[in-house]
């Protein structure tokens, strides 16, 4: 009977931490895009092209263009500065790691209610956590989305985050 009930409950905290994923993936690309323009913004070489960035995701994420048939159409003088102002892989890279956070921040959370770690957390018990959430992470999300990125011409853009990028998108050009 104990052994049914631990299996329901690791399935419970399973179903719960992959919707965790998704509202953490989804607020994550939604927080740095907006971190992004507002760097963008205030750079005195880059503050004409901050409104380029939404249409140039668009483009990257929704067309499937390169960088390098992104820069003319956003009046962009070449890949080069497309790459620098986009920038698909930071975005990335920072999504991820505020994805990983917030999943460490609720499992912590989680296991200290349940009385299953110290307050604070041991620091080798926090390392372990910490590898074992980015794995998590990584297997659902953010490896299929770093090859995507690594696949160069005919790509496709197909994976979770791409997904969800593209859903956040609609949600700025609507705002």
């Amino acid at each position: 009977d104990s052994l049914d009930e631990l299996d329901v409950e690791q399935q419970e905290f399973l179903d719960s931490l992959h919707q965790q994923l998704q509202l953490a993936v989804s607020e994550g690309i939604e927080l740095e895009i907006q971190n992004c323009i507002n760097q963008l913004k205030k750079s005195k070489k880059y503050a004409p092209l901050a409104g380029q960035f939404i249409p140039g995701l668009r483009l990257y994420y929704v067309e499937g263009l390169s960088l390098k048939d992104i820069a003319p159409r956003l009046g962009m003088s070449s890949w080069d500065q497309a790459r620098r102002i986009l920038n698909p892989g930071e975005l990335l890279r920072l999504v991820r790691y505020r994805v990983v956070q917030k999943l460490l921040d609720i499992s912590l959370e989680k296991a200290q209610n349940l009385g299953l770690s110290s307050t604070p957390p041991e620091p080798d018990y926090l390392t372990m956590v910490l590898e074992q959430i980015e794995a998590f992470a990584d297997r659902e999300v953010f490896q299929e989305a770093s090859e995507e990125l690594r696949a160069g011409k005919n790509r496709s853009m197909n994976s979770v985050y791409a997904a969800q990028l593209r859903l956040s998108l609609n949600n700025f050009i609507q705002a």
